[in-house]
């Protein structure tokens, strides 16, 4: 079981109404749980989506973490 899409978008719109707004970014990956891990013990890895997250996850850590 996973978190409603409305309810992580619920979240994102909360932290973006703050006063100062948090640092965060919202991607949705069209790829079942556990996509990123290339073992795929649960026949879930999605080369193409773990590509394009692990990407993100360094940008977003390499502009945002001193």
């Amino acid at each position: 079981h996973s978190i409603p899409v409305e309810r992580v978008e619920s979240v994102f719109e909360a932290l973006a109404g703050r006063p100062e707004p948090a640092t965060a970014e919202l991607h949705l990956y069209p790829a079942g749980h556990a996509f990123l891990n290339d073992e795929n013990l649960i026949g879930t890895y999605d080369p193409e989506c773990a590509a394009q997250a692990w990407s993100r996850a360094v940008d977003f850590l390499t502009r945002h973490v001193r």
